[in-house]
């Protein structure tokens, strides 16, 4: 099973805990809204480290997630997410992920490696801002949009990473600033 499960819970404070499976996810958030997850981290050998499944208004700081043979942190269906100085961590896949309305979420001082891609963003992830990131990087790419229409509107601002593809029609990264390597 799962390492720590929320499931149509709201309102817990997650502080200090450890979450491991060989089996399923590290931790798992399904339909679990208005929670605060500090300093926690997700493991797993077979899945996801950190998911979070159509779970919103959730505040996330000084999180570690972590896969080894998937992603190491996959937001999907989930809007209004706070993602503070967390580190996601995928040794054969993506690091972080956001797929099929994944909105208006704020990612600040993130820390994202995978072995194929640092950030993807898929199917109407949209809206979303990824500032002052620490690291992104990716096997393939730093930065990548699917082909999939109505992944418009995220915002990279201040973040260090060295290569993007951005495919399909009306798909869009903006305000994309970046500082040399030497900065960091």
């Amino acid at each position: 099973g799962e390492g720590i499960y929320l499931s149509i819970s709201s309102n817990n404070n997650l502080t200090n805990n450890i979450g491991t499976s060989t089996s399923n996810y590290g931790i798992d958030l399904i339909s679990a809204d208005d929670n605060t997850l500090i300093n926690n981290t997700g493991t797993s050998t077979s899945n996801v480290g950190i998911f979070l499944y159509t779970s919103s208004n959730n505040n996330l700081t000084d999180n570690t997630g972590t896969s080894t043979s998937n992603v190491g942190s996959y937001i999907y269906g989930s809007q209004n997410i706070l993602f503070i100085n967390n580190t996601m961590i995928s040794t054969s896949s993506i690091g972080t992920h956001l797929q099929y309305t994944s909105d208006n979420n704020v990612l600040i001082n993130h820390k994202s490696i995978g072995g194929t891609y640092g950030l993807s963003l898929r199917v109407s992830a949209s809206n979303n801002i990824i500032q002052d990131c620490i690291n992104i990087s990716g096997g393939n790419y730093d930065v990548y949009v699917y082909s999939e229409s109505s992944v418009v509107n995220n915002t990279f601002i201040n973040c260090s990473y060295d290569s993007e593809s951005v495919s399909g029609a009306g798909n869009e990264l903006i305000c994309f600033i970046k500082y040399p390597e030497s900065i960091f």
